[in-house]
């Protein structure tokens, strides 16, 4: 992704220092069993995403790319130099510079003559709907797998169920939803009946959250 900035920042430094945790857990259980081939059990692989995913730093370092992409740069220009990569090759072809610099103007003009009040809608009103192009115009359930290929053709699967109602379509919950409903309900039970500290419920919410997202999966 060119402006994705979990995809262009996060996720690399993600995959990188959870191997590197992996593979040292994998060498000191192999010494521990006098050598042979060994594998990780899903709990170990979990606490060493909830340890990767824990340092506060990486998510910091992840945020500076949305400088890099562009994507929050000062509207003056002084922060285009920070615009790197692939965003930086998209932002000098389209002419971004020129065309924010006409739209500041624009509104500043309008803006100092009194037809701009500072209210919320007068900034709603600022952003225009994105352009039709005839493909994904229409935010879907599930669209957001979009690329990956399906053996079957169906571009997505929304995991979803239709029933007629008092004239209104009920869209059923997806199999994450109700996971996730799951997960907050226990957790709601937990604190109150084991009193556990905000800390012991979050990380076990975290845990059980990655059970769900990651499945049986072994390594990332």
């Amino acid at each position: 992704m060119v402006a994705q900035t979990n995809d262009t920042d996060h996720h690399a430094h993600v995959r990188k220092r959870f191997i590197e945790l992996q593979t040292i857990l994998m060498i000191k259980k192999a010494r521990t069993m006098g050598g042979g081939m060994v594998d990780l059990t899903e709990e170990e692989n979990i606490d060493i995403m909830i340890e990767v995913m824990s340092d506060r730093q990486l998510h910091l370092q992840a945020s500076k790319g949305y400088k890099y992409t562009g994507t929050t740069v000062a509207l003056d220009g002084t922060e285009d130099s920070m615009i790197c990569r692939e965003a930086k090759d998209f932002w000098q072809e389209l002419g971004m510079r020129k065309r924010i610099n006409s739209a500041v103007a624009e509104v500043e003009t309008k803006f100092k003559a009194g037809l701009l009040p500072w209210t919320f809608k007068t900034v709603k009103s600022l952003i225009p709907p994105y352009p039709r192009r005839g493909h994904l115009d229409v935010i879907k359930l599930g669209q957001e797998d979009e690329a990956t290929p399906d053996s079957d053709g169906v571009p997505w699967d929304t995991e979803q169920v239709e029933a007629k109602g008092g004239g209104r379509r009920i869209k059923a919950m997806t199999t994450r939803s109700w996971m996730m409903s799951l997960i907050l309900m226990l957790t709601t039970g937990l604190i109150q009946k084991l009193r556990w500290s905000r800390t012991q419920c979050l990380k076990w919410m975290l845990r059980t959250m990655v059970m769900v997202m990651v499945g049986r999966g072994k390594r990332i």
